[in-house]
């Protein structure tokens, strides 16, 4: 059986492939340039987009399982879209799709909106499926770092869950490590 991650390369799909090819699984991966796709030697991979047909098409010929984790972009829903019906065109049985925490009630959200209405797809389809649904990746504070030092701010709102004073202790923190 052939488990097919999209969005393979990045910070939480690379894990997902090195986990799999540790249990001896059969793992495929479609990505946009080949020549960057740092997986182990025995995963298969297949360069193309998730808006292209034909290379989604190809990507999932003797899949049975996908691993789907698309990109925030601004047509995140279209590519939702067009991978869940080019899964079950395959025959696909089984689906792993990482969501976000309260997808479905923080649909005000964009990005929360798209991955509630994927999530409404895969039970539609009636795909046999596991949503997962991380809160937060805490590495992802890397990516915003030289605003909070330079400018003094979070650039986000903070989420119910987390309080100001923690946002305020990760700014301190940050400060004296540099």
């Amino acid at each position: 059986m052939t488990i097919l991650v999209i969005g393979a390369t990045g910070r939480v799909g690379r894990h997902v492939v090195e986990q799999l090819v540790s249990r001896s699984a059969k793992v495929r991966i479609l990505t946009r340039d080949a020549s960057k796709a740092d997986v182990p030697i025995d995963v298969e991979v297949v360069q193309g987009e998730i808006l292209d047909l034909d290379s989604l098409r190809n990507a999932f010929k003797g899949v049975r399982t996908l691993f789907l984790l698309n990109a925030v972009t601004g047509d995140e829903f279209a590519q939702a879209i067009i991978a869940l019906n080019v899964a079950r065109e395959a025959g696909v049985e089984r689906v792993v799709y990482l969501s976000v925490f309260d997808a479905d009630r923080a649909v005000n959200v964009p990005h929360f909106a798209v991955k509630s209405g994927a999530e409404r797809m895969l039970k539609a389809m009636d795909f046999s499926a596991t949503i997962l649904r991380p809160s937060y990746f805490i590495d992802n504070e890397v990516m915003i770092k030289d605003v909070v030092l330079n400018q003094g701010v979070y650039p986000c709102r903070s989420a119910p869950r987390v309080s100001r004073w923690w946002m305020h202790a990760i700014s301190l923190r940050w400060r004296r490590l540099n």
